[in-house]
């Protein structure tokens, strides 16, 4: 073992380790304070990039509920519905979708009161379903007799709906549904308009399908969804 006998040179050696020791901790602090500082960065991100993709859904959500207002309100659609005349129903609102389908709304679906589908002008040979079940809005819209939108389950995918009553007087007689599918159209704009990679998934029970998606590797845990459900924004 080696001996210090002169007092400076054990003053400083002690010195030495003091300023290692310092070295050590103020290394590991900054290592700490960087790391907080790029993860409150990817959160900043993260919480920008979810405000651009709301308002990129809630204007979406507007156009939709636009023109399901403005069918719900033309009297010649009124009258064809009252006198459950399906194919004069048809033939008007296909000359509509003709018209609004270059745009992304590929769906017109006309229902009666309770949440019976009258006619489909984008499947006129589908009809006669209760849609209730799944398309919570169709009732509300009848039941509050205002019209209401957002993302529902179709028949098929996901859709951004606007749904708005059909009302004769004091009376209900149905209800418009104009959809736009909620998939790769969506997520290839956002991609284009604010260079951020999407990714939707639906949950069902304990299974997660991804519907559509910019990423490569898209996969993602029930576990993850349920996380981000309940209002916590975190990076993986």
């Amino acid at each position: 073992m080696v001996k210090f006998k002169s007092i400076s040179v054990r003053i400083m050696v002690a010195i030495s380790l003091v300023a290692a020791a310092s070295c050590v901790v103020l290394g590991g602090f900054g290592l700490w304070r960087q790391q907080a500082t790029v993860d409150t960065a990817l959160e900043r991100e993260s919480r920008a990039d979810y405000a651009n993709l709301t308002a990129a859904l809630d204007a979406d959500t507007r156009t939709t509920l636009a023109v399901a207002n403005s069918l719900a309100v033309i009297p010649e659609l009124k009258a064809l519905v009252s006198a459950g005349d399906r194919n004069g129903t048809i033939a008007l609102t296909q000359k509509v979708l003709d018209k609004i389908k270059p745009l992304g709304l590929e769906l017109i679906t006309i229902q009666t009161p309770p949440s019976i589908s009258f006619m489909r002008a984008h499947a006129p040979k589908v009809f006669g379903d209760d849609v209730g079940p799944r398309r919570k809005m169709v009732v509300e819209a009848m039941a509050d007799k205002k019209a209401i939108g957002g993302v529902e389950v179709g028949r098929e995918i996901l859709n951004v709906f606007g749904s708005s009553p059909m009302i004769d007087g004091d009376k209900v007689i149905g209800n418009v549904d104009i959809g736009e599918p909620f998939g790769d159209a969506f997520v290839k704009n956002m991609k284009a308009r604010f260079g951020v990679d999407v990714a939707i998934h639906q949950m069902n029970g304990d299974k997660m399908k991804t519907l559509a998606t910019t990423l490569t590797d898209s996969a993602t845990s029930v576990d993850d969804v349920k996380r981000a459900l309940s209002g916590e924004v975190f990076t993986r």
